[in-house]
């Protein structure tokens, strides 16, 4: 077992809290309850598997894609599984374990199918020579540490892909740690041989999987929640079905002497039936999710997704299946009485940006974008209370941000996205950042400081190109969005803007204004840029009858669209003391 003991130093290398024990009268009425009933009771906080997930619970979904996400070219299923993505649970769920990907790029391709794509999701893969692969998709702030495959040998194939091990996975497991509000747990992703229907190959290979928990709980400082979700083409005992012999999921657990008190026991749960028929029907209890018995004191029930989540295609009532297997999901607390998390953990900065055009130059006093995971455990804007005696707060909720030192001004927090104002004075060059989360600092992250980094703040819509304008005048008393009314769906009014109407764009990092307005400091006047400015249009000069700030950071510039500009999207470039924004385009009408 030396390359399983390898993978795991790797994967446990940051772990450094002792473990608990497994036990107390809610961890044993749940494993008595869940061993003994396979009936999962309605959830009135999920009235059905297309509403939303109700805040400060995780849902964990597990799917064997079957290869559907990226089918062969030409094929209908990836948009039958995006589909289904989309609809379940509104896309609110955070946490996706698919089975059976083939390579990095259906990989990708999936990361694109699930609902926001590539904004909202990352993604832990390895390419290994096995076409059957299991990954882990996570909405960006999650924080999922050392992701690893198991089994696998250290050879690379001619293709670059990891040599798998067959005599102990035909499909390499893939292991992380997942940390989610005060959640935190190990989790497994597997798919299990099925050798053709040989219950016993499949359960040869879950007792390779029992050797590495073994070594796992071992380990000093592991995390005792553990989760092993997938496709284990093995039914359970609550399910009334057995594999060949006679095995149950239930039975390899419950036999071996190794998981039979505290902390080590385990408890298989979904019992429906999760494969499909031709006729996309359920038959056989094969995906599951087993509980160790610390992570029961977070969840709150696993079961299968409903049916008709997968509901036929319109122009293939099912003859072709979006997979031959149904989701299964698994609901948690992450917050609230008795929930924290195991281990220690550092917020971690991955980028630092302007805060307009995502670019990663920033200046001083200008407002800046932080990404990375667990920056902050909630997630919200300042509040006016907070903003005391004309000074905007340093701190929200226990997080912090520095500048070489110097506090940033923080106006909204996220586990996954922070967004600050920059204190005055930062050097050009490369400065420091830290974010500071409940009292732990993050290592320090290098940016680049420009003297000025002028930059429009943009609209999300169509990946965020447009500008983010609106016009001068109101309209029937209301404000009106410069660009296309499909955009808002009505809940704001929009339309393209015409030559020589007036129309204000917003921006921040264009430099100094006289008066200076020092950072950090409520402000709600207007303070002229101290240098010039120009804008154009479609590549015509509009005429700016004001530039300058309105807002902490904030720039506002009054400009009339020239005549001249050809219908359809126009580029809006500035250029102040030499420096250009980054193109963004305003709608423009006949």
């Amino acid at each position: 077992m030396k390359k399983t003991s390898a993978a795991w130093v790797f994967l446990a290398a940051c772990w450094t809290l002792p473990a608990q024990d497994g036990a107390g009268p809610l961890v044993e009425a749940r494993l008595a309850e869940l061993k003994t009933n396979p009936l999962v009771s309605p959830l009135p906080e999920v009235p059905d598997d297309r509403a939303p997930i109700p805040t400060g619970w995780l849902a964990l979904i597990s799917w064997n894609v079957q290869g559907g996400a990226t089918d062969s070219a030409g094929s209908i299923r990836p948009a039958m599984v995006g589909a289904a993505l989309r609809r379940l649970f509104a896309g609110t769920y955070r946490l996706l374990a698919a089975q059976e990907v083939a390579n990095s790029a259906h990989a990708a391709v999936l990361q694109g199918l699930l609902p926001g794509g590539a904004g909202r999701w990352r993604y832990a893969f390895f390419d290994t020579t096995d076409a059957q692969d299991n990954g882990l998709w996570y909405e960006r702030g999650l924080l999922v540490r050392n992701p690893v495959p198991l089994f696998v040998t250290r050879e690379v194939s001619a293709t670059g892909r990891i040599v798998t091990d067959p005599s102990r996975a035909v499909h390499p497991p893939l292991a992380a740690h997942v940390a989610v509000g005060d959640f935190d747990f190990t989790l497994l992703t597997l798919h299990l041989t099925f050798a053709d229907g040989d219950t016993r190959q499949s359960a040869r290979e879950l007792r390779v999987i029992l050797d590495f928990l073994d070594e796992y709980f071992r380990a000093p400082g592991h995390d005792p929640d553990v989760i092993l979700c997938g496709d284990f083409n093995i039914p359970s005992r609550l399910s009334g079905q057995t594999g060949r012999d006679g095995i149950t999921l239930d039975a390899l657990f419950d036999t071996d002497p190794r998981f039979q008190s505290g902390e080590r026991r385990f408890v298989v749960t979904v019992h429906e039936p999760t494969t499909r028929n031709r006729l996309g029907q359920p038959v056989s209890n094969y995906d599951h999710c087993v509980f160790s018995a610390d992570a029961l004191e977070e969840l709150i029930q696993a079961r299968r997704v409903q049916p008709e989540i997968l509901t036929d295609h319109p122009d293939d009532p099912e003859i072709t299946l979006t997979s031959d297997h149904f989701p299964i999901v698994a609901f948690f607390r992450t917050r609230g009485e008795g929930i924290r998390r195991d281990l220690g953990y550092h917020p971690n900065i991955e980028a630092v940006t302007n805060g307009a055009s995502f670019e990663p130059r920033i200046s001083s006093g200008a407002w800046v974008s932080i990404y990375g995971q667990d920056l902050a455990t909630t997630t919200r804007i300042w509040r006016e209370e907070e903003i005391r005696d004309g000074v905007l707060p340093a701190e929200l909720d226990g997080v912090r941000v520095e500048f070489d030192g110097k506090p940033a001004w923080v106006y909204y927090v996220s586990p996954g996205q922070l967004n600050v104002q920059t204190p005055d004075g930062l050097p050009e060059g490369s400065v420091r950042v830290e974010v500071i989360h409940r009292g732990q600092r993050s290592g320090a992250f290098t940016a680049q400081v420009r003297r000025i980094a002028p930059a429009f703040f943009r609209f999300p819509q169509e990946g965020g190109r447009f500008v983010a304008a609106v016009f001068a005048q109101l309209e029937h008393g209301h404000v009106v969005y410069v660009g296309r009314p499909e955009w808002f769906g009505g809940a704001v009014a929009a339309r393209p803007a015409k030559p020589g109407e007036r129309v204000l764009l917003f921006g921040t990092g264009f430099g100094p204004t006289t008066p200076q307005v020092p950072a950090g400091r409520a402000f709600s006047g207007a303070a002229p840029l101290t240098e010039p400015v120009q804008v154009t249009v479609g590549g015509v000069a509009a005429t700016v009858e004001f530039a300058g700030l309105v807002g902490p950071g904030l720039y506002q510039f009054n400009l009339v669209v020239p005549q001249g500009v050809s219908p359809g999207d126009a580029a809006v470039v500035a250029e102040i003391a030499g420096v250009t924004t980054a193109p963004v385009a305003l709608t423009v009408a006949p």
